[in-house]
């Protein structure tokens, strides 16, 4: 678990995509969860060109 205040660098080392991306995809996580169809799995960009938020 991250402290208060850590989240944005342990981003930046983590991930190779942006806060807004990372937060976006946290949405469709949290609304889609396990449903989330086959079909909308795969790479970031082929989960946010399929998502609307």
């Amino acid at each position: 678990m991250l402290k208060h205040g850590e989240w944005g660098q342990w981003l930046e080392e983590s991930v190779s995509y942006s806060h807004s991306t990372a937060t976006r995809l946290i949405q469709i996580f949290k609304e889609h969860g396990p449903k989330l169809p086959a079909s909308l799995r795969g790479t970031t960009a082929q989960i946010m060109q399929r998502c609307t938020i």
